[in-house]
């Protein structure tokens, strides 16, 4: 996330950039601004074995004004 290689390593699904506890998916806040995600599958747990092809997402979060909705 955001330029930070070691942000988040899930091994298992359900995948979570902030984690989860059995599925329980963990609370974590995220900024207004323009975010990246990149993600890189590996053939063993961990972010070990053979990486796969990187796939890299950008998203603009929008705050709304208190009171609109």
């Amino acid at each position: 996330l955001d330029g930070n290689a070691s942000f988040a390593t899930e091994s298992a699904a359900p995948f979570a950039l902030a984690g989860d506890t059995a599925g329980d998916y963990r609370a974590w806040a995220l900024g207004a601004g323009a975010h990246t995600v990149t993600g890189t599958p590996y053939s063993a747990a961990g972010a070990t074995g053979t990486a796969g092809a990187t796939s890299t997402i950008t998203f603009t979060l929008v705050i709304a004004p208190s009171g609109t909705g």
